[in-house]
């Protein structure tokens, strides 16, 4: 063999082996870019995470009707946080080490959020959640949340009781990550007011029947009692059982807007409940929405705003996705940090440097013949 023929091979050689590089890469990203989910998908708080999933389907199908990102569809994997600390580790754990998913979102239960943060930390990958925790603030650089923390909870909370002449107050309380942190930066605002706690009762989250403790918020008579359970259904069952035992004090909730609270009828009449914002019925966008919503589930949303709030999510990744690219955590945290009017059907919001949302605030609404009215 000549050395010109060498030479020639060598050439033929490097070109392949060039082609089959260039090949394999175009393959390697062929194939779907894959987002994680983690909600409560059953038990009493999948009331939050029905809704949180359907605004992911519904995003991610528009998105992929339109040619997804890159001409790659987008792939959303499932899993069930159940709002448990423990589940929702699990889940993180697969989808990080099994699906090797860059971008988490959901977790509409603080417990959730929190318990998936310290992996996904370790593992540099992205969680975008709803979780309303204080905590949540300083849960890590890789962590964010489209939803406000529940320091503005507290502060409508007793706005509210000190206009209207509330003197003292009883906490029901559970023990997740949200009504431990509720419960707690509630108790540390109401030092600056007059109002006085004359009673404050925990429960195990299992418990479903409350009158032992009701009867001694009951001995205490306060003009106020703050339902501070993780569900709308723990709190409608709570409410139930405390005017069963004759108990007559105004009610507050935070969040409890969907029809396992609202629709409970006296018991929960004149109830107070901070909750998310209106999606506002002149939101044309938000209104398609909910007719999309509608239309593919065959009913009207429950906790709209929650479901829209995870439309966004999913919209704010795809267009991340689209600037930066879907394979390097680092520039996608970077331009979850540089977000500052990102236009959603939620609300426009960013994050600010701890990746908490800015924005999105809350409203203060009274359940009056089973539905919410706002408070002026």
């Amino acid at each position: 063999m000549s050395k010109s023929t060498k030479i020639i091979i060598g050439i033929v050689v490097v070109v392949i082996i060039i082609l089959l590089a260039v090949t394999s890469g175009k393959k390697a990203d062929a194939g779907p870019i894959k987002i994680g989910l983690i909600a409560p998908l059953t038990g009493d708080a999948s009331a939050y995470g029905e809704p949180v999933r359907k605004g992911v389907e519904i995003a991610t199908s528009e998105i992929n009707e339109k040619g997804g990102i890159d001409g790659r569809f987008l792939e959303v994997v499932y899993e069930d946080g159940k709002c448990s600390n423990k589940d929702a580790t699990s889940a993180a754990q697969k989808l990080i080490n099994i699906d090797k998913v860059k971008v988490i979102v959901g977790m509409i239960c603080s417990g959730e959020l929190l318990s998936a943060a310290p992996v996904a930390e370790s593992a540099k990958v992205i969680l975008l959640g709803q979780g309303s925790s204080p905590d949540i603030t300083n849960a890590g650089d890789y962590t964010f949340r489209s939803f406000p923390s529940d320091i503005v909870v507290s502060s409508a909370m007793l706005e509210h009781m000190s206009k209207n002449n509330v003197k003292t107050v009883a906490l029901l309380s559970g023990s997740t990550a949200f009504t431990t942190a509720l419960k707690k930066d509630f108790e540390s605002k109401i030092k600056d007011t007059s109002i006085k706690i004359v009673a404050s009762e925990d429960y195990n989250d299992s418990t479903k029947d409350y009158r032992s403790i009701l009867q001694k918020i009951k001995l205490a008579n306060p003009d106020a009692i703050l339902l501070n359970t993780q569900t709308g259904a723990d709190g409608g069952r709570a409410a139930q059982q405390a005017r069963d035992l004759g108990i007559t004090s105004q009610f507050y909730t935070a969040y409890f807007s969907g029809p396992e609270f609202v629709g409970l009828g006296k018991a929960v009449e004149g109830t107070l409940v901070v909750d998310a914002p209106d999606l506002g019925s002149d939101n044309q966008r938000a209104n398609e929405f909910l007719a999309k919503s509608k239309a593919k589930y065959g009913t009207e949303a429950t906790y709209p705003f929650f479901s829209a709030n995870a439309y966004d999510q999913v919209y704010l990744v795809a267009d991340i996705f689209n600037r930066v690219g879907s394979s390097d955590s680092e520039k996608i945290k970077e331009a979850l940090y540089k977000t500052k009017d990102f236009k959603g059907i939620s609300g426009t919001f960013g994050f600010d440097q701890n990746g908490d949302v800015v924005g999105i605030g809350m409203r203060v609404m009274r359940v009056v013949g089973g539905k919410l009215v706002p408070v002026q």
